[in-house]
């Protein structure tokens, strides 16, 4: 019984570390870098972080992100934003064009729900 009770108690430790916290009931996360994480409520409002404060001067309407080599990408349907999570850099405000330009991929956009789900998978049930 004791046995059980340690284990218990790990996972609960564990599932509420930093990079296995994949948030409660409605609210979504996402760790991308130490640094940086996505947090997703109801699949309708993103927010990009660093060091747990919201970015200023990002607008939280995203409908399709993605990651790719610690970048944050997303779009609201007509403009799109880029954040380079390993050297701090933001692109704001972009077109199509700027951003295909600055190796964004469109095609690989997901909707928030779909994004979440690509990261954490199988994960999700492993607690």
């Amino acid at each position: 019984m004791a046995v059980f009770a340690i284990l218990f108690v790990s996972l609960i430790i564990w599932r509420n570390t930093y990079w296995r916290n994949n948030g409660y009931g409605d609210y979504a996360r996402v760790p991308v870098t130490s640094e940086y994480e996505i947090e997703i409520i109801d699949c309708n409002y993103l927010s990009i972080n660093k060091n747990e404060e919201q970015l200023k001067g990002v607008y939280d309407n995203f409908k399709s992100i993605y990651i790719h080599n610690d970048s944050i990408f997303a779009s609201d349907g007509q403009r799109y934003l880029i954040v380079d999570c390993l050297n701090g850099k933001i692109h704001r405000n972009l077109d199509k064009l700027e951003f295909n330009n600055l190796n964004g991929n469109t095609s690989a956009l997901l909707d928030l729900c779909d994004f979440h789900y690509k990261y954490w998978g199988i994960r999700l049930f492993l607690i």
